[in-house]
């Protein structure tokens, strides 16, 4: 048996936990805006084996890494437009826009619902948006390697001719009082109408506050996109506090726009040329997300996401943690039976919806394209900026995470 997600029986009477109105509900998002060390304090209880405790089960966020992945590439009417917009310089400021509003959800107060699952290998997701034009785009992920955590994903809009395909292996490192994470690999978002690749260097997430001081989510070091075909290219850094963020459009080397703002506000473009011609690109104030669409449970297989973890996701929503820390026990313990199972027999794993094109990256990725392409060409990102996580200058403070390689894993138990 691969996994041990439960039966349709139990699964039906248990679905309601994924009512979109309420599945992504975190709780009291300031209730742990403290060290996470007075939170872990705070958290213990009387008679509690400490050769057990990991880290304080306020972190974890009951969905799966690959649905993590999906809420930051969700697609939106400005991406849609870039679609049919002619002129290229307002592709890449709408490329921008569209980039810009999905990292606006990260900032927040404390670590409330911060670690998504660990997914298994071989673990899906699939989910779809309806678009107010009538178009639909359709996401498809798949982790294809488990050690190192490797995630394949696409996205396509056949009407829009738009189309993500995106590898990322998942990298952290503690740095004293804060945590980077990145996902570093081939992110590229195709508009075949122009015969356009824009790849996509994310910034990295920050966890702030690990030990002292108040703890916080925001972005750090630089967000770039770039196309290759017009010259057009975005490099936003997010160093500064208060998650405020600047930057430029370039046209090879000249500075065309100004990005100025911060994510819980707004962001401005600024014309170069015009100090005084500007516009907001967003207003978190009014900005407004679709909602993605995921099969019923009942209905998915084995390996999709929900099903997979439904059994912890369900005694974490239900407010049962130390149910919900023996379940992913359970399901961890399984995949390293298997695991090992597969080692003993000589046996390797096949992936399922992606193929390995034996490619790599600058920073030893491996690139993988989703099989129902078939022949037809990737891309591979060139920019040198290609990696900001390889490009941080490591402190004293600095250790490489060392469970899998340099994932962190802040489980229940």
């Amino acid at each position: 048996m691969t996994t041990i997600a439960p039966d349709n029986t139990q699964l039906a009477k248990e679905a309601h936990i994924y009512d979109p109105k309420t599945f992504f509900d975190k709780g009291e998002e300031g209730k742990d805006a403290g060290s996470v060390l007075f939170q872990f304090i705070k958290s213990l209880k009387p008679g509690m084996d400490m050769t057990s405790i990991m880290c304080p089960t306020f972190c974890i966020r009951p969905i799966s890494f690959l649905e993590f992945l999906t809420i930051y590439t969700q697609p939106n009417s400005t991406l849609l437009h870039a679609a049919s917009e002619t002129n290229a310089e307002k592709r890449m400021i709408d490329m921008a826009t569209w980039v810009l509003s999905t990292l606006t959800i990260t900032p927040q107060n404390g670590f409330a619902g911060i670690k998504p699952y660990n997914p298994i290998l071989g673990e899906e997701f699939h989910c779809h948006w309806d678009h107010d034009d009538g178009s639909q785009t359709v996401l498809h992920a798949e982790q294809v390697s488990h050690h190192p955590p490797i995630t394949a994903l696409n996205f396509r809009n056949e009407k829009h001719g738009i189309r993500y395909v995106s590898t990322g292996e998942f990298k952290a490192k503690f740095r004293g009082n804060y945590v980077d994470s990145a996902v570093e690999g081939n992110h590229v978002l195709e508009l075949t109408k122009f015969d356009e690749a824009y790849e996509v260097t994310w910034p990295t997430m920050v966890a702030r506050g690990i030990l002292w001081g108040n703890a916080r989510i925001e972005h750090g070091s630089n967000l770039i996109i770039y196309c290759a075909k017009t010259g057009y290219k975005t490099q936003v850094n997010f160093d500064k506090s208060d998650h405020k963020l600047s930057g430029h459009i370039f046209k090879g080397k000249d500075k065309i726009y100004k990005i100025d703002g911060e994510l819980t506000g707004q962001i401005l473009l600024i014309d170069e040329k015009n100090k005084h011609n500007k516009q907001v690109l967003i207003d978190h104030a009014t900005q407004k997300r679709e909602k993605y669409i995921v099969p019923e449970i009942t209905t998915q297989s084995p390996y999709d996401s929900r099903r997979v973890w439904h059994t912890v996701t369900y005694a974490i929503k239900t407010g049962d943690l130390d149910k919900a820390a023996k379940c992913k026990t359970e399901i961890e313990e399984h995949q390293r039976r298997l695991a090992k199972a597969r080692k003993e027999k000589g046996e390797t794993w096949s992936t399922k919806l992606f193929d390995d094109t034996h490619q790599r990256t600058a920073t030893n990725v491996p690139v993988y394209t989703y099989k129902e392409d078939g022949d037809r060409p990737f891309h591979m990102v060139h920019n040198d900026s290609s990696s900001n996580f390889a490009n941080l200058a490591p402190g004293d403070d600095t250790k490489e995470v060392e469970d899998g390689v340099g994932q962190i894993d802040l489980d229940l138990d």
